[in-house]
């Protein structure tokens, strides 16, 4: 996971974005991504926030260094600075201490996000959540608090309130199936701090070991999304997947249950993105298994309908596993983790039909660990 921010006046403004910004996955296809290593720091215009979450933790200053993935190997949980200079370049600034420990499964999506200057992770295996701030020297860790449920995987922020999904894996005896119930937790953020608030708590008991994949909100921030895995059996055969809806008021609380769950479309439900066009909402839906990747249009009133149905992306029989969904303009990607490769897929914002456009768009083989 990976968050950039950009530099005005040495302090951090928010520019949400994800891994697939073209400059950056340009700068990642390039080998340009650590190429600004030796340039003057006061030079900077962002940042790029990652963490290494105790899968692949990588000696910053020996980036070429990275401890292997082992499920009896987990590591505690840094957050990883990058420079980003006007050409495109990134030089390493350093790695910054969460507090906790990082592990969890390979499915969910923001487990960081910044919001202004302050930078919020999960750290999985201690079922906590750390909050930065971050500014052109580095990171300074504000606090630290539970998450209040098991796993936490994802985040989402709207009007001074951080939401975080418990996805509930089985961690650290196999991160790859859940165990127990997932949850929705919220805590008030002010002054450099995270409050509980215990009433916006949602405990998702039809989900129990099914494992939650992500959250997001609305552009408008009327409704809550939470996506199910959906890991039903050990046998990866039969998923349980599913994308749930909740209304929030106007004071950001969610509903006492959803007002839609969706589940036509989705197989091993592993991210989503949504895209706000013109006055109408579209949902971009991939899956990690088979590697498909379904839209919908998100109703007023928070019904979702089905617009195209799953579309194949890397070929049935691949080693893909599609992990992140991506939108830049009128094109989507995905991830594949397992092989190391970028589908792309052409959208039709006006509708939201999806085509594919190139079953492998990038190889990204040579840049290890980077998905």
């Amino acid at each position: 996971n990976i968050s950039f921010n950009h530099f005005s006046q040495n302090i951090a403004t928010d520019i949400k974005m994800k891994i697939f910004s073209a400059p950056l996955l340009l700068s990642l296809l390039t080998g340009s991504f650590v190429d600004g290593a030796g340039k003057n720091p006061d030079n900077a215009v962002g940042a790029l926030i990652s963490m290494s979450n105790g899968y692949l933790t990588p000696d910053v200053f020996n980036p070429n260094e990275l401890v292997p993935l082992f499920l009896e190997n987990y590591r505690p949980n840094d957050l990883v600075m990058y420079h980003r200079f006007e050409d495109g370049t990134y030089s390493i600034q350093g790695k910054f201490p969460t507090g906790g420990d990082g592990f969890g499964p390979a499915v969910v999506t923001n487990s960081i996000i910044s919001v202004g200057s302050n930078v919020f992770v999960c750290n999985m295996l201690s079922n906590t959540v750390t909050m930065f701030e971050i500014n052109r020297f580095g990171a300074v860790r504000l606090d630290t608090v539970t998450s209040g449920g098991s796993t936490p995987s994802s985040l989402a922020y709207r009007d001074g309130i951080l939401y975080v999904f418990n996805a509930a894996y089985d961690v650290p005896s196999n991160a790859i199936f859940a165990k127990g119930t997932p949850s929705i937790t919220a805590f008030e953020v002010h002054d450099g701090s995270m409050t509980p608030i215990p009433k916006f708590t949602r405990t998702l008991t039809d989900w129990t070991d099914e494992g939650g994949a992500e959250i997001e909100i609305t552009p408008d921030g009327r409704f809550l999304l939470a996506g199910i895995a959906g890991i039903a059996d050990e046998t990866f055969e039969t998923f349980n997947s599913a994308l749930l809806v909740y209304r929030l008021n106007d004071a950001g609380r969610p509903s006492a249950e959803p007002v839609e769950v969706l589940q036509e479309g989705l197989d091993y439900f592993s991210a989503a993105v949504i895209d706000e066009y013109e006055g109408k909402t579209f949902l971009y839906a991939a899956n990690l298994i088979g590697g498909t990747v379904s839209s919908y249009r998100l109703r007023n009133g928070g019904q979702i309908v089905p617009i195209t149905p799953p579309v194949q992306g890397p070929s049935i029989g691949s080693d893909a596993a599609v992990c992140w969904v991506e939108r830049y303009g009128n094109y989507l990607y995905t991830s594949n983790f397992s092989d190391n490769t970028i589908t792309s897929f052409l959208i039709d914002r006006s509708t939201g039909s999806v085509t594919l456009l190139e079953e492998i768009a990038f190889d990204v083989s040579a840049v290890s660990g980077a998905f």
